[in-house]
């Protein structure tokens, strides 16, 4: 094999490793795949994986992929993200808020009960840097709970897991507000802030 094409298949294989979900996190590589559910920033891959004279053939959504990520965690709503580092290795999103909205005036800031909450997108200004424009709600719960997200553009189950901590949205999904629910009778969640950021 030519050197320059066995480079291009290890520098791929470091990609197919921070997709493979079999993989120990001991081993310093983030699984993507199987039960753990991450859900990717859809950015570009470092040039140390793929070259940048790909185009946007070299975002995340289009590489990973092609080792068993499956396409609908790029860009889909989630309690955490994602993102490549410059070695290809998976690592919290930062999330970086420009706007905010308002969250009620109990201690609980919103309840969501038996009744659906709908949840409007605060504005924000049209550059808010080189992440995904982001709706970022707060939430606290008793006990960990499925809720219902829906939105004009589809309807997605998310488990809030560990009592605290924050449900992420593209706003590109979110057109203008999404609405929260489907929770069974006696749960009930508090959402706490509602912002909208950059995550990247």
């Amino acid at each position: 094999m030519p050197a320059r094409a066995k480079r291009n298949v290890d520098q791929r294989q470091s990609i197919a490793m921070t997709a493979d979900g079999e993989k120990p996190a001991t081993r310093g590589t983030a699984t993507a795949t199987g039960t753990t559910r991450r859900v990717f920033v859809d950015g570009y891959v470092p040039p140390k994986a793929v070259v940048p004279a790909f185009g946007d053939a070299a975002r995340a959504s289009h590489v990973l992929p092609a080792f068993g990520v499956d396409p609908a965690r790029f860009g889909a709503p989630a309690t955490r993200w994602w993102r490549l580092d410059g070695a290809g290795r998976a690592e919290p999103a930062i999330f970086v808020a420009t706007a905010g909205g308002p969250v009620g005036s109990t201690d609980c800031g919103i309840p969501l009960r038996g009744r659906p909450v709908r949840v409007a997108v605060p504005a924000a200004e049209p550059t808010i840097g080189a992440g995904v424009e982001t709706l970022r709600i707060g939430w606290y719960a008793a006990d960990d709970v499925t809720v219902v997200l829906e939105s004009a553009r589809g309807r997605w189950e998310v488990d809030l897991r560990g009592r605290v901590g924050y449900l992420l949205v593209p706003t590109a999904l979110a057109e203008g507000a999404v609405v929260l629910g489907g929770l069974d009778a006696g749960q009930a969640v508090c959402l706490t802030s509602v912002e909208v950021g950059a995550s990247g």
